[in-house]
């Protein structure tokens, strides 16, 4: 770039090498300060240098070997020392002509803090000529103050612009251009201090136009931003403010935008027409998901780039410690893996450590109750999978039987196994029942509970080993040296069982018997039937056999049978004279021609007659006559026989004219034995005696008999028996 109105631009010419601070005038012809107190500074490695100094630690002039300082200083927020740079140009401006005007500037590294404006001011005079402050300002590189606020220690930055000039403007000044109590710090009592080098102003081609960004500050015309974010296109003309417009219909020349397209601007001023454009595409930022990993000790995280269209990234505490396709990750400590799609960055935290083989925590051996059932759990320390020598690959085992347990953790750098013996106790008691008991007939049971038993106690708060337990809900827990075990038992009711009462039936009827009890288990009838429905018609006394569980219940019944009455014959001879005499069956009722009787009676006169007989199965009648005969009655009994075979008198036969309601001949020895007996009046004897004849002799005959007078009568006497 040419020299162009700022004369020694470069601090390069000196009348004399400085030898302390301050010296400006040594770099004619910027000059210093006559009426205020600040003095601006010169450096030049002919001599005397700040440069290293407190002031700008290890800053070097920008070009050549000569550099300008100025500092920027506050005590209190309203006073403030500021140092200035001034020098007259070669030329004074020429009014209506477009100056460009630049200069770098470096802020010292061990500055404390940094002001609000540095700035530049174009005067046709010297302004240290009189107080300084905005209201004396003919013009500025920037419409609007502060012009720039350097942030970043330790780096030259350009500060450019342009100025349309008045006309006479002939001085050149750096520095701060608020009023003290406007100046800001960013902190109280700090300093700030920029060294100054190559300052230009040149004159500038009017029609020019530049696009740049707030990402990259260049002007690169291609961006890809993530969606959320946002950019401003800013618009660089030499003309003024209002003389283009962006393809958004905006004026402005500094936009902010937050979706994709293309950005146009077009200048447009008297002959000067520009179009420039800005491609802005807002995408998703990439996806990154890393596993928190582990390795075994020593072993090296390599991280590899998948899609090698994307920059890959490592940031520690936020800090870039790597940028390339290949990570090699050795220390362990929390990280961030990105990956970046043009200006769009994703981003992941993992942790990344070392292991070894898994770390067990001891197993004991354990001596557990026999009556329950054990679970063992191990644990230890990054582990990938686990198994039991019973093949359970679970944290937690259950286990019943006595021996020794052996567990193993496995991870990527190896195994490691514990072991556990597991001993059981058995309580040694036996109790006097078993489940659940249902009482017969007695309406409590006695529990005994012996053995090695410490203490006993049940659900109502009584301690015993001998109980005498009544109907409902109980349990015990006993305990001894080491375990306790718990036990209930219900005691039930057996059920009421009870059969109907006796029962009276008719003729040929019969009746069912039903026990459906839902409690009954099994019937047993002594009839043999088993069935829930029985049926009975004969007459006896039943009993049935009822299962509950284990109790019998017995019961039973008594079937009687009634029939309808039933009258025999009647006797209807009535001998003249006499009278009948009826004795019947007391178990009915009667009615002799519809006037209620007894069951014995006397009749006496001839006629018809209608007797009735009732019980509860029914009546029955029976019509009959009476008629009077002649009723007497003569017997002829023989006293000898000869059976001896010849025609005559060989059979013993009684002769009577009777009629026998009732006949009975018997025949005996001298000795009393029966030889002879018949209840036919016609049947005769023949003398024989099992088949022979008996011998010569005497023997007796008894006739019992009753004939039509009913009269019970009894002949005897004396039978020769001759040959």
């Amino acid at each position: 770039m040419a020299q162009g109105l700022v004369p020694n631009p470069g601090f390069e010419a000196y009348t004399s090498c400085p030898n302390s601070i301050g010296n400006i005038a040594f770099a004619y012809p910027w000059g210093n300060a006559t009426n205020i107190s600040s003095s601006a500074d010169y450096m030049n490695d002919c001599g005397y240098s700040m440069l290293g100094s407190w002031y700008s630690n290890s800053g070097t002039p920008y070009s050549g070997d000569g550099v300008g300082g100025i500092r920027v200083t506050t005590s209190d927020g309203a006073n403030s020392y500021c140092e200035y740079l001034q020098v007259q140009l070669t030329s004074p401006l020429v009014a209506g002509q477009v100056y460009s005007i630049s200069f770098y500037c470096y802020l010292g590294e061990t500055t404390t803090g940094n002001a609000n404006s540095l700035g530049v001011a174009l005067t046709d005079s010297s302004i240290f000529n009189a107080a300084v402050g905005m209201s004396t300002l003919q013009g500025a590189v920037t419409p609007a103050f502060p012009q720039v606020k350097i942030n970043t220690t330790g780096v030259w930055e350009l500060v450019s612009g342009y100025y349309l000039a008045q006309g006479g403007e002939d001085y050149l000044t750096i520095g701060n251009f608020y009023t003290p109590v406007d100046l800001v710090m960013t902190s109280n009592y700090s300093h700030c201090f920029y060294l100054i080098d190559e300052v230009y102003i040149e004159e500038a081609e009017v029609c020019e136009l530049e696009l740049t960004n707030s990402i990259t500050m260049d002007t690169l015309s291609d961006l890809r931003l993530c969606y959320g974010d946002s950019v401003t296109l800013m618009a660089h003309t030499v003309l003024s403010a209002d003389s283009g417009y962006w393809s958004t219909g905006d004026t402005l020349s500094n936009i902010t935008v937050q979706t994709s397209g293309t950005y146009i601007y077009t200048l447009n001023f008297d002959d000067c027409h520009l179009v420039d454009s800005i491609q802005v595409e807002f995408v998703n930022p990439p996806v990154v998901d890393y596993p928190d990993t582990l390795l075994c000790t020593d072993d090296t995280l390599q991280i590899i780039n998948q899609d090698s269209s994307l920059v890959q990234r490592l940031y520690w505490m936020n800090i870039l410690i790597f940028e390339k396709d290949s990570i090699d990750v050795t220390i362990p400590y929390g990280y961030e893996l990105a990956l970046v799609d043009g200006f769009c960055e994703g981003r992941d935290a993992f942790q990344f450590g070392f292991i070894d083989v898994p770390e067990i925590v001891p197993l004991q051996d354990t001596t557990v109750c026999a009556l329950n059932a054990f679970n063992v759990t191990a644990s230890a320390q990054v582990y990938d999978s686990l198994l039991w020598n019973t093949g359970s690959d679970s944290l937690t085992t259950a286990v019943m039987d006595t021996g020794m347990y052996i567990v193993t953790f496995y991870n990527k750098c190896g195994s490691q196994s514990d072991t556990m013996n597991l001993y059981l106790h058995q309580m040694d008691f036996t109790v006097s029942f078993t489940g659940d008991t249902l009482l017969c007939v007695e309406d409590e049971m006695e529990v005994l509970i012996n053995g090695n038993v410490w203490s006993t106690l049940w659900n109502d708060s009584v301690q015993s080993n001998q109980r005498v337990l009544t109907a409902g809900n109980w349990w015990f827990e006993i305990e001894d040296e080491r375990c306790s075990f718990r036990d209930s038992i219900t005691l039930r009711l057996a059920e009421e069982f009870e059969l109907d009462t006796d029962t009276l039936l008719c003729d040929d009827e019969s009746i069912s018997v039903e026990i459906n009890e839902p409690w009954i288990d099994s019937l047993a009838w002594n009839e043999g039937s088993t069935n829930s429905i029985t049926t009975f018609q004969l007459p006896n006394i039943y009993w049935v056999e009822v299962y509950q569980e284990h109790c019998v219940f017995i019961d039973s019944f008594s079937l009687e049978k009634l029939y309808t009455p039933v009258i025999n014959k009647l006797d209807t001879t009535l001998c003249a004279g006499d009278q009948i005499y009826f004795n019947l069956n007391p178990e009915y009722s009667y009615t002799l021609n519809s006037e209620a009787i007894p069951n014995y009676f006397y009749l006496g006169q001839e006629g018809e007659y209608i007797l009735d007989a009732t019980n509860y199965c029914g009546t029955s009648t029976k019509y009959f006559e009476l008629e009077g005969i002649d009723c007497s009655c003569n017997i002829y009994i023989p006293n000898t026989f000869t059976p001896d075979g010849d025609p005559y008198n060989n059979q013993f036969t009684p002769r009577s004219s009777c009629t026998f309601n009732q006949y009975e001949l018997s025949i005996y020895n001298r000795w009393g034995e029966l030889i002879f007996q018949s209840s036919d009046p016609e049947f005769n004897w023949d003398g024989s005696y099992k088949g022979k004849l008996v011998p010569e002799g005497v023997y007796v005959y008894i006739l019992r008999y009753q004939a039509l007078d009913e009269q019970d009568k009894l002949l005897t006497g004396h039978i020769n028996v001759l040959k």
